[in-house]
């Protein structure tokens, strides 16, 4: 297939030939994003538009950027070999030679290599540490730890405020981590009243009088009801505590917070269902709902006062150990570039060229980076008044691939740029052929995709684009969209529903390998040698959710099929992890009984609930520098000697020994790495343990020495969760790939399954920043969870 034929051929030829052109690609998945950045690349060194030391490619993740890395090399060796022009083969041989100067990573390397060039302009430490993620989130979890400390000793007045609106002080932990994430954000906080509760008091009496007459005396068959159920705690809640105390009231209003759905056979009366339903959602309506938001809103400025010194004590604590996160990083930079027209002048000669790949993924703070490095204007300050000088600036995203909000990703700023873009002399292109999907894909997915995404592109979708296949159906060859049937399993199990459908989706890979279809081959995969036999590896599993990954790979493991998972909550979930850290937490702490018995009764030690109550009988003190009572039988003494002893070691071995290499004798002395290979997934659960042994080795080198420390590390990893999974068997490439969604860039293999279809939720915006404008952006909570920020403008960057 020729370019002449595709439908975005002229946006395919105006990426490689107008080079003095600032261009944004609108790219879908499968339509090769990064080729045309690579192309482009090599385009403006053969033409002699630049070179590559002053080329700077900026992408999201560091996989992304190390691929990118080894692609422009190829594309570069390919180009060298087919050009006949002399002048132009120079230019890419001295490319090759001279690649390493050419930078190529994410963009907080580039805002790192920037603010180590020029430490003094920007107010840092020359020798600052990039902080990883989840060195930062450790960070985090201490300073506000240390804070709620310093609170409780110093102001016990203002912990006593916040039990006066109902909120316990810890439970403001996400709203600290909400905050944190946005530093760059202004919190708006105004005064707002207390709601009048009289109205509702009264009208609450009233609804639950009706309910207590109509409500059944005894249990209907089929149990009670969504609403029956409601009401029925309500009156229990007013038989128990008082509503005239204003706290208890809004704690009911809360719990009455619902829908409640009726069955009008388990009823009195089928009149008495429809009459009571309808005057409990009047009343939620009219009464629960405005109430409890007058309610959040009057919290809403106490709780924010309490919440942003933890915010600043989080960034002094960085600050004091020199200690950059990805945001600092992100923010200093701009700073830098924003305050200082010399060192902007600076930069903007020593990177003459800024591509961006998956520019949808980024923070918005990376837009102004992006203008300041490349706007024409040297001492304005405002970034949206910035042109990028003409073929300066080239940015590939797609905004219907922008799924990294929780990230800071935003599409209002992905909006902006192409704006700016066009408005100052750039074009916008758009690349709607897919070399991905065959025919059948494309002519599913369009007319839904139509129906699903505007027409427009507005703050909270992109518009809708084609997806022009070029590859053809090819009769006797297997494609199409496919559906899986599930049987009606009764309450709608999701674990049985996902058992079933893991088993269906593995049985059918078996038999699609053992020879049952035939795969329709890329002409490149035809290349390397490959037949339409399918493989374990033209196979990959996509769930929307991370919950039941584990059934599948047993389903898959059972049919003797090699899988690989990434993006599971594997490592959180793992056993075994689980008990080292409780034999952990006992040598950190080994006057604790609880968790000494913990660990014994855990899997690693095996001792009974009956031994421990012995050796509890016979005098026995749960310590491992405890003596074992003499009066066990033999085989129960020798059981608690041998465990104590382990204990013991142990705890030697972490005063002997340099935390990390302690951690690695104590998991070499369980024989735990043996025991898990030797279990149900084995492959996965020992990955897990050998992960743990990277980690401990990584957070060693940041900085993190001690053992408690290290523990501690382990613990909030364990909570973090951790999406990649160590394959312990690497030479094994040909597998199933098992993944949560976010972890795909699309259908990135021949079949791809979308299982687990038992859960289907639809999550609402918790928040909205409006970064576009020249007025100060604002944000808006919408978020009724912990976080408290309900339905109030907060943000004022």
């Amino acid at each position: 297939m020729t370019n002449t034929t595709l439908k975005d051929h002229d946006a395919r030829r105006s990426i490689v030939q107008d080079l003095q052109t600032s261009i944004l690609v609108e790219a879908g998945a499968g339509s090769g994003k990064t080729y045309s950045l690579i192309e482009r690349m090599v385009a403006l060194i053969k033409e002699g538009i630049c070179t590559v030391d002053k080329l700077a490619a900026v992408t999201f993740t560091r996989k992304a950027a190390a691929e990118l890395k080894g692609r422009f090399q190829l594309a570069l060796e390919k180009a060298l070999a087919s050009e006949t022009d002399r002048d132009k083969k120079e230019r890419l041989s001295a490319a090759l030679t001279g690649l390493d100067r050419c930078f190529l990573g994410t963009i907080h390397s580039f805002c790192a290599a920037l603010l180590r060039e020029r430490p003094i302009e920007a107010g840092l430490d020359p020798d600052f540490v990039e902080l990883e993620d989840l060195e930062d989130a450790l960070l985090r979890e201490r300073a506000w730890d240390d804070y709620l400390v310093r609170m409780q000793a110093d102001r016990p007045e203002v912990i006593e405020g916040l039990a006066e609106i109902d909120v316990e002080a810890g439970d403001l932990q996400d709203c600290y981590k909400v905050l944190a994430t946005y530093p760059d954000v202004e919190i708006v906080r105004e005064y707002a009243p207390k709601p009048d509760l009289e109205p509702v008091r009264k009208e609450l009496i009233n609804l639950l009088d009706s309910a207590k007459d109509v409500l059944p005396k005894t249990v209907p068959g089929g149990g009670w009801d969504g609403l029956q159920k409601i009401l029925r705690r309500a009156l229990r809640w007013r038989g128990v505590f008082d509503l005239e105390n204003d706290l208890m009231l809004l704690r009911l209003l809360g719990v009455l917070n619902k829908s409640g759905g009726i069955t009008q056979k388990r009823w009195l009366s089928p009149e008495d269902a429809k009459t009571i339903k309808k005057a409990f959602d009047g009343f939620r309506e009219t009464y629960i709902v405005p109430t409890l938001e007058v309610w959040h809103e009057h919290r809403h400025k106490q709780l924010v006062d309490f919440v942003l010194p933890a915010v600043e004590l989080y960034g002094q604590r960085r600050m004091e150990q020199s200690k950059l996160n990805y945001q600092d990083l992100l923010m200093h930079a701009a700073a830098l570039l924003r305050e200082n027209p010399e060192v902007r002048r600076y930069f903007r000669a020593r990177y003459s060229h800024l591509l961006v790949d998956e520019f949808q993924d980024t923070d918005p703070i990376q837009a102004q980076i992006m203008f300041y490095l490349t706007g024409q204007e040297i001492d304005e300050r405002d970034w949206r008044k910035l042109t990028p000088y003409p073929g300066s600036l080239f940015v590939v995203g797609d905004p219907k691939q922008a799924i990294y909000r929780f990230r800071r990703a935003d599409i209002d700023t992905y909006n902006e740029v192409k704006r700016l873009i066009e408005n100052s002399g750039g074009k916008i292109l758009y690349l709607t052929t897919n070399f991905r999907s065959l025919q059948d894909i494309g002519d599913w997915v369009n007319p839904v995709f139509k129906e699903l995404l505007p027409e427009k592109a507005d703050s909270y979708q992109a518009a809708f684009t084609s997806m022009d296949t070029v590859r053809q159906n090819i009769n006797g060859k297997a494609y199409g969209v496919k559906t899986i049937t599930i049987p009606k399993i009764k309450s709608n199990r999701r674990d049985q529903i996902a058992f079933i459908d893991a088993g269906r989706i593995a049985r059918w890979i078996r038999w699609a390998v053992d020879g049952g279809i035939s795969l329709c081959r890329t002409d490149s995969e035809l290349e390397a040698g490959l037949t339409d036999n399918p493989r374990p590896e033209d196979f990959m599993i996509l769930l929307r959710y991370k919950a039941h990954m584990d059934l599948y790979a047993r389903a898959l493991e059972e049919q003797g099929i090699p899988f690989r998972i990434a993006g599971g909550d594997g490592f959180s979930n793992s056993a075994e992890m689980a008990e080292v850290i409780k034999i952990l937490r006992v040598i950190i702490d080994p006057d604790d009984p609880v968790l000494l018995v913990a660990a014994l009764r855990g899997s690693l030690f095996g001792i009974s609930d009956n031994q421990l109550w012995l050796f509890k009988q016979a005098g026995g003190r749960f310590n491992i520098y405890s003596d074992v009572p003499s009066g066990l039988d033999d085989d129960d003494k020798e059981i608690f000697e041998w465990a104590f002893t382990m204990f013991r070691n142990f705890r030697e071995w972490t005063i002997t020994l340099p935390a990390s290499a302690a951690m690695q004798n104590i998991v070499r002395e369980l024989g735990i790495i043996s025991h898990a290979l030797t279990g149900e997934l084995g492959k996965s659960c020992s990955g897990h343990l050998l992960q743990f042994q990277e980690f401990i080795a990584a957070a060693e080198r940041s900085g993190i020495t001690s053992f408690y420390s290290l523990v501690e590390y382990l613990t909030l990893l364990m909570e973090s969760g951790v999406e990649e999974e160590i394959n312990i068997t690497p030479w094994e490439d040909n597998a199933v790939r098992l993944m949560n969604l976010h972890k795909a860039k699309g259908l990135e293999a021949p079949v791809v399954f979308l299982a687990n279809p038992g859960k289907n939720v639809k999550w609402l915006p918790t928040m909205h920043i409006n970064r576009v404008g020249d007025s100060t952006p604002r944000g808006t909570s919408l978020s009724k969870s912990k976080s408290h920020l309900t339905k109030r403008p907060w943000g004022n960057p």
